[in-house]
């Protein structure tokens, strides 16, 4: 059952993930249709903090944008189902077995953590080498060679971050 729960919210948080990127490329709004001088145009119209902009859609677009629009809308009602379905498992995992719950939450972290761009990779790295060398601790050459593994996209957040926590006893595997 635990993996069964694991497996669902990983393919869950894979494609939140995977929406969240896609909405970021597809319009918000509405199709409006003007006549102007006699002739009908087109207009993508969305809500700009509290204005409403209008931006020409050109005729050969419309269907397009339109289609574009709808899926946005469609994606928008999967993301908000994800998002029940994820808090409905982590519920259940905090039930089950507290371990598998924090388990989960590693997950969530280290996915947002490997689809952040390359720069803020790379200043997230830098801040946790300035708050260690705040704290007189200094990463070792392992460490730094994988979070540069990372930032290149050649290693997942993930396998870091569960080698450090068994590293220093914190084990999330099966209990």
């Amino acid at each position: 059952m635990k993996n069964s729960i694991v497996n669902e919210y990983i393919m869950l948080l894979k494609r939140f993930i995977f929406i969240e990127k896609e909405l970021d490329t597809l319009p918000s709004g509405y199709i409006s249709k003007k006549v102007i001088k006699g002739r009908f145009q087109f207009y993508l119209q969305y809500r700009d903090k509290d204005k409403i902009v209008s931006k020409y859609i050109k005729k050969n677009q419309i269907e397009n944008c339109y289609n574009r629009i709808q899926l946005r809308k469609q994606y928008e009602l999967e993301r908000n189902y994800i998002k029940d379905r994820i808090n409905k498992l982590e519920e259940a995992s905090l039930l089950l077995d507290k371990f598998l719950y924090y388990r989960l939450q590693i997950y969530r972290l280290s996915f947002k953590m490997d689809h952040i761009d390359l720069n803020m990779k790379k200043e997230s790295v830098e801040f946790a080498d300035m708050l260690n060398s705040i704290e007189g601790v200094s990463s070792s050459n392992e460490l730094k060679t994988k979070l540069n593994r990372w930032k290149n996209d050649e290693l997942s957040f993930l396998t870091i971050f569960e080698e450090t926590l068994n590293r220093y006893g914190f084990l999330f595997g099966d209990k």
